[in-house]
């Protein structure tokens, strides 16, 4: 479904922008925003199929200026061809001529050299560079950060219904004197990048890295978000089996790790001056932590609190869930109730 919706947006802007020029430019003609609709559409298409290859992935590893050059250099090529190609195709169809025919007629030749191709490739040029800084920003910062600073969503304290997992590495300490302070951290870059797409996939955001430990929040209230949660953790475990080889040959171990999920009321807000940053405060937070910190001692790969799995009718929790006892967490005044987790 999040594929859906890219390729989705994707064309529905592409035939907003691409209707947008030419009535811009000569006023509206059916037939020329028609054409730019069309030409919009089928750019927008072959973008939307970037996002997903592997050129895309190679962008995500790039610095920010690097990505941002060579993405919006290589979109613009795209546009052009595909105008061109239009021209050329449009003409031959209509006046039953070659291609060397469509080239060489006057009104071809006015489009590409008299300024109109040059005029779509500098309104796609700034507007293709403006979202992809958006974009290279929105991936610094932070999934929808950038967003909600600038709508001022969290300008004031908000209180919202959250679901926080704390996945965290594995005897860490020993594979950092193993492998070397760099070795570890492309380790740790290699299995977040990696991981990132189970994250993505279910709904969840990144709030922070905490050394070798990621913390992903997602929006409570439904169904789907209490199942999506552990879904993740799951997909990690489907993602990081398929890779084990990869990461054998390269630093002589796959990654273990464990989770601690919990949910429960949290105040979200903005704060600092000079470098401002949506935070999540609450025992909510603290607690997923402690739960986390209790897999080594029980042995689990992922605890679950009660509160959480409460929320999961029975015959909707496609896993099974094991009740490990209550504990006093640390910081805590009363028991809490833990699951251990595994699949079906």
């Amino acid at each position: 479904m999040r594929r859906i919706n890219t390729y989705l947006a994707f064309v529905i802007a592409g035939i907003v922008a691409g209707g947008a020029l030419p009535a811009i430019l000569y006023g509206f003609s059916s037939r020329s925003v028609v054409n730019g609709m069309i030409i919009g559409a089928a750019v927008a298409l072959t973008l939307a199929t970037l996002e997903h290859s592997r050129l895309s992935e190679s962008f995500r590893r790039m610095p920010f200026l690097q990505a941002l050059v060579l993405r919006t250099m290589l979109q613009i090529a795209i546009v052009g061809f595909y105008a061109i190609v239009f021209v050329l195709v449009l003409k031959m169809l209509r006046d039953d001529v070659s291609l060397a025919g469509a080239y060489s007629a006057s009104e071809t030749q006015r489009f590409l050299y008299g300024g109109d191709l040059l005029y779509i490739v500098i309104y796609a040029l700034t507007a293709l560079f403006l979202i992809n800084l958006v974009r290279q920003m929105n991936r610094m910062l932070g999934q929808n950060v950038l967003l909600n600073v600038i709508a001022g969503k969290y300008s004031r304290p908000v209180e919202e219904e959250r679901i926080f997992m704390f996945l965290d590495l594995d005897a860490s300490t020993t594979l950092a004197e193993r492998l070397g302070n760099i070795r570890f951290h492309e380790l740790i870059d290699d299995y977040i990048y990696d991981i990132t797409p189970a994250i993505t996939s279910t709904g969840g955001e990144i709030y922070q890295y905490v050394g070798d430990e990621i913390v992903v929040t997602w929006k409570n209230g439904t169904l789907k978000s209490a199942i999506n949660c552990i879904d993740c953790f799951f997909s990690v475990n489907h993602i990081m089996d398929s890779l084990a080889p990869k990461y054998i040959a390269k630093y002589g171990d796959a990654p273990a790790y464990k989770a601690g999920i919990h949910s429960g009321k949290v105040i979200v807000g903005v704060i600092g001056d000079i470098k401002k940053e949506i935070v999540f405060q609450g025992d909510v937070v603290n607690t997923a932590s402690r739960i986390k910190e209790k897999c080594h001692s029980l042995g689990a790969k992922i605890l679950v609190s009660h509160d959480l799995l409460a929320e999961i009718p029975k015959d909707e929790l496609k896993y099974n869930a094991e009740r490990v006892g209550s504990f006093l967490l640390k910081g805590k005044e009363h028991e809490v109730e833990l699951y251990s987790i595994t699949e079906a």
